[in-house]
């Protein structure tokens, strides 16, 4: 049976981009704290591998953990197929999902020559524009926003306007 020390003081957390080599200090944790480390503002989709040692009051340190390995969550992919159907009062502009489950919105967005705007938001894989909304042509592009407030890719653009 393995005792744990009582007298330890701190933890020492290195990550690297490899699993066996290039480790660098990523933070160090204080007995006091709760025992666990957080790393803040990585890039989505980003895997590192991490090792842990104990340091304990007088100083002598523990051998490094076997590495493991974390990721962050990566950004939900683009929807796509977008569509417009028009009907005699607007349009129903609709799109392909994302294969991810989580995802609880979508922002539409105008194309304009000098970036965009936001012209709905919606949490089904379709939307509904009223004929008076369309009276200027617009170019749709729609991006998925994920339970955490993560968005991805934006699908490709489509042109809607009344027909003639």
């Amino acid at each position: 049976m393995v005792r744990a020390s009582t007298d330890i003081a701190e933890y020492v957390v290195e990550t690297s981009a490899l699993p066996d080599r290039n480790f660098t200090v990523a933070g160090r944790v204080s007995i006091d704290e709760t025992h666990g480390f957080k790393q803040e503002a990585l890039p989505p989709g980003l895997t590192r591998y991490y090792r842990v040692k104990a340091i304990d009051l007088d100083g002598l340190e523990s051998p490094w953990s076997e590495p493991v390995p974390g990721a962050t969550k990566p950004l939900p992919d683009a929807p796509a197929d977008l569509e417009a159907e028009w009907k005699t009062d607007g349009a129903v502009v609709r799109w392909s999902a994302p294969p991810q489950k989580d995802i609880e919105r979508y922002r539409i967005l105008n194309k304009k020559l000098f970036g965009q705007e936001e012209v709905a938001s919606c949490s089904e894989a379709g939307y509904f524009f009223p004929i008076e909304s369309l009276a200027q042509k617009k170019v749709l592009i729609v991006i998925a926003i994920d339970q955490d407030g993560l968005g991805g890719a934006a699908s490709g653009a489509r042109e809607v306007r009344p027909p003639k």
